[in-house]
């Protein structure tokens, strides 16, 4: 199984886009922002498991396109 670190592929994204990443643009929930995905309050092992697999499917969701995507493709 491949390992993906939701914070590096929102960084190349944003790089490949031209983007300047401003100090703090990687925070976890300035990620889930930009996917519009809600602002999780707190801060435990659960919580963070569950925002970060919520983030990584709003990735997958953002890069196919409705298209057939494999978690593969991310790492």
């Amino acid at each position: 199984m491949p390992v993906v670190g939701t914070l590096l592929q929102e960084e190349a994204l944003l790089r490949r886009h031209g983007r300047i990443i401003e100090p703090g643009a990687l925070h976890s929930q300035d990620c889930r922002s930009r996917y519009n995905l809600l602002h999780v309050h707190g801060h435990n092992a659960l919580l963070d498991a569950l925002a970060t697999a919520e983030l990584l499917i709003a990735m997958a969701a953002h890069r196919s396109v409705g298209e057939t995507f494999s978690v593969s493709e991310l790492s």
